[in-house]
């Protein structure tokens, strides 16, 4: 399979510390990659190596089509890129860093005056575009970081947790954005976030590594889809626990159910397949004359596939990048 961004055995060590061990994805072109784990997972480091601020240990990576290690300039010239830390001047305004940038990937007179005016619009920092950075809020400093790496319309756009500090509306402005450049332009956008709702909303897919290793791909429903781990609540009436007791027991026989405890009046059965559960739950409360005041089905989210996958791996990796600054 060939794609915007292909990556195949990809290893980066720190002395006797593997941040990024074997890792091999592809991301298609004009998708939304979101690539999460928890601290020091390697995401920060995976997201340098292909932007070509850092170089592999071992393993190869082509973006664009181009081998980062033999070519890496004609890499830059095609991607954006905006790390967590800023490097703004901030004696400068929005406009001046923004033209200085165009300049640096090749932008002259009208084409340089359209990638200014663009990314201000893009990330609506049109009424601060005048002002010294030293002025700006954490959050608007964070547009402006997005923005500058919009100026060129690169082909390859990488975030490396792009809404830190940014207010709601920011954050969803900003994700209209990027819906829209992988809609109306076929920008393909790397993503790294912490923010599992931002990848879930965003990504057409998502790879989620821990330990310097990927532990799981796919969409967002299809990850969620494969924990099968559905959730049915009900709440009996008289909230006595002789009848949650009696439910959890006649529950315990169905196929589909994995677990089932109660607590204050409160059932819980975690399930294989939500549906069968609730229906045979139905059956049980009213062939025993239970009465019940409440019933619910909650299916797998995108946090509950994080925490099953991540768990194990959290403590041993934290601090794998620590020289790296950060994720």
């Amino acid at each position: 399979m060939t794609g915007a961004i292909q990556v195949e055995g990809l290893v980066r060590t720190y002395g006797n510390t593997r941040a990024v061990d074997g890792l091999s994805i592809v991301v298609r072109e004009s998708e939304v990659y979101g690539f999460i784990g928890p601290n020091g997972a390697g995401k920060t480091t995976t997201l340098r190596i292909l932007s070509t601020l850092l170089a592999p240990t071992s393993g190869t990576v082509t973006v664009a089509g181009i081998d980062i290690e033999r070519d890496p300039h004609s890499v830059r010239r095609l991607i954006g890129v905006a790390l967590q830390e800023s490097g703004l001047d901030g004696m400068q305004t929005s406009e001046e860093i923004l033209a200085f940038h165009g300049r640096l990937q090749g932008l002259r007179g009208k084409s340089l005056k359209r990638g200014v005016e663009r990314a201000i619009a893009c990330l609506g920092v049109e009424g601060f575009a005048s002002e010294r950075i030293s002025t700006l809020s954490g959050g608007m400093k964070r547009r402006l970081d997005i923005a500058i790496a919009l100026v060129h319309s690169p082909a390859i756009l990488f975030l490396d947790e792009p809404t830190v500090g940014m207010d709601p509306t920011s954050r969803r402005t900003l994700w209209e954005e990027i819906s829209r450049l992988r809609r109306d332009e076929g920008t393909t956008v790397f993503l790294t976030t912490q923010y599992l709702d931002e990848a879930d909303q965003l990504a057409d897919r998502i790879g989620i590594i821990a330990g310097g290793q990927l532990k799981a791909e796919g969409s967002p429903a299809d990850l969620k889809k494969a924990l099968q781990r559905d959730v049915v609540n009900v709440t009996v009436s008289s909230r006595d626990d002789e009848d949650a007791e009696q439910i959890v027991k006649l529950t315990e026989n169905n196929e589909a159910t994995i677990s089932a405890a109660h607590s204050n009046g409160v059932v819980s059965i975690q399930s294989l397949n939500g549906d069968i559960t609730m229906a045979h739950m139905l059956e049980i409360v009213a062939s025993a004359s239970i009465g019940i005041s409440d019933i619910s089905l909650r299916r797998p989210t995108l946090d509950d596939v994080f925490i099953e996958l991540t768990s194990e791996m959290s403590a041993a990796s934290t601090g794998r990048e620590d020289n790296e600054n950060g994720a």
